[in-house]
């Protein structure tokens, strides 16, 4: 299953994502291009909420989702 990010302008929001989720987002990577890592990087999930002060839009807020 792939988990997407819904961002709206200062807000990104990820419900259910496991840490290959996240990572795939942030990076815009496809499935395969995340192959390393321990097992439960791809079962532990995590529901993941940001803001940002000024509004920024979905790519920087993928940006910042790398840090």
């Amino acid at each position: 299953m792939t988990i997407g990010a819904v961002t709206t302008p200062g807000r990104l929001t990820m419900r259910n994502a496991s840490l290959k989720d996240l990572i795939k987002a942030a990076w815009s990577l496809e499935d395969y291009q995340v192959t390393a890592g321990p097992a439960w990087m791809a079962s532990a999930r995590f529901d993941v909420e940001g803001k940002s002060a000024d509004g920024a839009g979905r790519e920087r807020l993928l940006v910042m989702l790398r840090s």
